[in-house]
């Protein structure tokens, strides 16, 4: 059978009705992004999810310049 590399399988037939399939968004940008606490050594964040679109969130990356 077909695999589109991601775990899907699609049979296709000679004939068959149009399909429409929707795939997931990437997640937007985190929103209120503020500093809740710091000390001498760290700062502590935080910030609202992005919307929910249906794509998984596997990792972030945070950069950090002083």
């Amino acid at each position: 059978m077909p695999d589109d590399g991601y775990g899907n399988t699609f049979i296709l037939t000679g004939r068959s009705e149009m399909m429409t399939m929707k795939t997931p968004h990437p997640p937007g940008a985190p929103s209120n992004l503020g500093i809740i606490s710091t000390t001498t050594h760290s700062v502590r964040l935080g910030w609202d999810p992005p919307r929910e679109t249906g794509a998984e969130i596997v990792g972030r990356c945070h950069n950090i310049t002083t």
